[in-house]
C-alpha cells in the first residue's frame, strides 16, 4: 500500500495497522529522583542573560563532539570528563558508522560519538583531558556554540562545570546581598569609596 510521496504505508500485515506504533506511557522519577528535576525553578523559567561582557561569554554554552572505538571507552570518556566538571553531562549515542580517509586509504569503522555539554570556560580544559584521555592519535573534537536553549538547562550546564568551591563564594555572596540591612562596600575615610 503507497501513500503520499510514494512510501509504504502500514498495511494489514503491519503489527500496528496504522500510522504510529502505540505509545507507551514512561513513568518519570519523582521529584528530586533525577538530577535535573530537583533544580526546577517554582515560578516561570527565567530569561536568557544577554549581554557582551567577559563573563557571559565564559558563560556560553557549547557541546562538544568526539567518537571512540568502543562503548567502554566512551562511557570512561564520559565520566572523566563530567567527574572532573569539564562538562555538565556526556551522551553516549549508539554506534555510528564513520568513513573517512586515514594515511591515504579510505576506511570504515564503527564508533560512538559522546556529546558533551559545557561552557566555553571549560572547554581548554575539556579539550586538554579529551586529548591526553583518548586513544586516537588524532581524534575528532568539535565545539559547537548553542546559541538558543531553554534557560534553565542552560544555567544547570553553567552551575555544573563551576567548581564546588566558586560555587560555595557565588551562593555565601548572594546570601550576604539577599540579608536585609547589609551595608554595601565601606567608604574610604573621606568617604569616597571603598577602603
Amino acid at each position: 500500500m503507497r501513500g503520499a510521496y510514494g512510501v509504504a504505508r502500514a498495511g494489514p500485515s503491519h503489527p500496528y495497522r496504522g500510522p504510529c506504533p502505540p505509545v507507551r506511557s514512561r513513568k518519570e522519577p519523582p521529584m528530586g529522583e533525577h538530577p535535573r528535576t530537583d533544580r526546577r525553578p517554582a515560578g516561570p523559567a527565567p530569561e536568557p542573560v544577554r549581554g557582551g561582557s567577559a563573563a557571559d561569554e565564559a558563560a556560553t554554552a557549547l557541546t562538544v563532539l568526539t567518537t571512540i572505538d568502543s562503548a567502554e571507552g566512551a562511557e570512561e570518556l564520559a565520566r572523566g570528563a563530567v567527574g572532573a566538571r569539564f562538562a555538565a553531562c556526556a551522551q553516549i549515542g549508539a554506534p555510528v558508522t564513520s568513513v573517512y580517509h586515514w594515511r591515504g586509504e579510505v576506511r570504515t569503522d564503527q564508533e560512538w560519538q559522546i556529546l558533551f555539554k559545557t561552557t566555553r570556560r571549560r572547554y581548554a580544559e575539556l579539550e586538554a583531558y579529551l586529548s591526553a584521555a583518548h586513544p586516537y592519535a588524532t581524534p575528532e573534537i568539535i565545539a559547537t556554540e548553542v546559541v538558543l536553549g531553554g534557560a534553565a538547562y542552560l544555567e544547570w550546564i553553567r552551575e555544573e562545570t563551576t567548581e564546588p568551591s566558586e560555587r560555595a563564594e557565588r551562593a555565601a555572596r548572594a546570601e550576604r546581598a539577599a540579608r536585609p540591612g547589609t551595608p554595601g562596600p565601606r567608604a574610604g575615610a573621606d568617604g569616597t569609596g571603598p577602603r
